[in-house]
């Protein structure tokens, strides 16, 4: 039987400062940040991804990275249909389970990877990537 699978992993420059907001849905509070970040396919051609992210994920991205950062993210891509001004419409967008570090601002280098957060697992790493402690998700 054939089996399904839907996983991205991208790395590229978020393309403006992340900021969080705050929402209330049935009755409890959660954390979202929609955001873009830019991915060269080629030397000529760059692509923006919009992306979202949610609660600790959502938080994470906002403290420790800004405009011009270099960042990897991995997760699902997603489709959702809303209406604008009477139109229906359809976006397209990755939801981001982990980020990773993956530069400093604007610098080409290779800088080593490492993630301190993972939303899968709940648990929150160190540099090294041990465990530190364990979290309770939104």
């Amino acid at each position: 039987m054939a089996r399904n699978y839907n996983e991205i992993g991208l790395m590229g420059r978020l393309v403006v400062e992340p900021e969080v907001k705050k929402i209330t849905a049935s009755g409890k509070e959660a954390s979202v940040l929609n955001f873009s970040i830019a991915v060269d396919r080629t030397k000529e051609i760059t692509d923006f991804i919009d992306c979202v992210a949610w609660n600790k994920t959502a938080d994470f991205i906002s403290a420790y990275f800004g405009k011009g950062d270099l960042i990897l993210v991995r997760g699902s891509l997603c489709t959702r249909q809303y209406v604008h001004n009477d139109q229906k419409r359809k976006a397209t967008e990755v939801k981001v389970e982990e980020a990773f570090f993956a530069g400093g601002k604007n610098k080409g280098g290779n800088a080593a990877i490492s993630h301190p957060y993972t939303e899968d697992y709940g648990e929150v790493c160190d540099m090294d990537g041990e465990q530190c402690e364990a979290v309770t998700p939104y």
